[in-house]
């Protein structure tokens, strides 16, 4: 990668866009952030395009002398399946016809999936490692598995790089802000069972692989788990938590399947009613609620030798500023 080229970021005002938006800047990269809206806070240097991924046209506009483009914008609640299927299927497909449009195309196209792609791992004793066929159990695992598949309709001239990260956490992570706010106070309800064995990436950790997938040329045409090569029970990650909280373990409550899906219809119910997205589903009830989240780095680090993955308890530390 040349130092002047472009990087178009769909998604790029979230959680893991703005931290990898930033990233680029700071290495000398141009940034041109698409979203459906232009954020109070904008980081100084990028430049923003209001888009509409239901509309092709106003995403070629958007893409026009891009070099490389990072595609992670994606509905993570929804409360149909038809929702899910307009935001990470269609939506991934217009940016691919977009794409093939343009007169001059990116060189690379990085789709940010989820392990919810390929499903929760079949063997508690074995973490998937992507021989094993997709089995999502979600609409919203369902629907970024379709995501992946409409890559296919790329121009040959176009590299794509899939990225599967499981749970992603690290500072300004709403999602790990809720869950830390329950510890705080002292009681914590788990999806399914504390025993259940789960994957982690930090943050910065997944901003490094989404770059090395942006240039690496050993990565084109690949699907990769990008994560710390190790699996936690959900009762260790709060015990970790919190510790690095510097507070007391909480009370743990194991909460049943019908438990949770019916907390999900309420909380659909709920922010309907109050004109808001839903904050939590029945489909992620049912992910939660459903074996175990695990998988392994390996193949990206034999394809680029990188193996600094941050452990747990030390991204915890990070996070909480210990």
């Amino acid at each position: 990668m040349d130092k002047d080229e472009l990087v178009a970021v769909t998604g790029g005002t979230g959680f893991i866009g703005r931290a990898l938006s930033k990233r680029l800047l700071g290495e000398g990269f141009r940034v041109r952030v698409l979203s459906r809206g232009v954020p109070s806070d904008p980081l100084p240097g990028a430049e923003y395009f209001q888009v509409d991924f239901s509309d092709p046209s106003s995403l070629i506009k958007a893409l026009e002398g891009a070099d490389r483009v990072v595609h992670m914008a994606a509905a993570l609640f929804c409360r149909s399946k038809e929702e899910f299927e307009r935001a990470n299927i269609v939506g991934t497909a217009n940016m691919v016809t977009a794409v093939n449009s343009l007169a001059a195309r990116p060189r690379r196209f990085v789709y940010i999936s989820s392990l919810a792609a390929a499903g929760p791992s079949p063997d508690p004793e074995k973490p998937r490692s992507g021989s094993e066929p997709e089995s999502p159990v979600s609409f919203y695992g369902l629907t970024k598995l379709g995501g992946e598949k409409a890559l296919s309709a790329l121009h040959p001239s176009v590299e794509w790089v899939t990225l599967r990260p499981p749970i992603v956490y690290g500072k300004k992570d709403s999602g790990l802000s809720t869950i830390a706010r329950f510890v705080k106070k002292g009681i914590m309800v788990n999806a399914g069972s504390r025993s259940n064995l789960f994957s982690f990436v930090y943050l910065d950790d997944l901003v490094e692989a989404v770059f090395t997938a942006l240039r690496h040329p050993a990565v084109a045409g690949k699907a990769y788990f990008i994560c710390e090569n190790s699996v936690y029970s959900w009762r260790t990650f709060i015990t970790l938590l919190s510790e690095g909280m510097k507070v007391k373990m909480p009370l743990m409550m194991d909460a049943p399947a019908p438990v949770l899906i019916a907390a999900g219809w309420i909380s659909e119910i709920a922010t309907r009613l109050a004109g808001k997205p839903p904050v939590f589903n029945r489909d992620k009830a049912r992910e939660g609620s459903i074996g175990n989240w695990t998988c392994l780095s390996t193949a990206w680090e034999k394809d680029t030798g990188w193996k600094g993955w941050t452990p747990l308890k030390e991204g915890i530390r990070l996070t909480f500023g210990g």
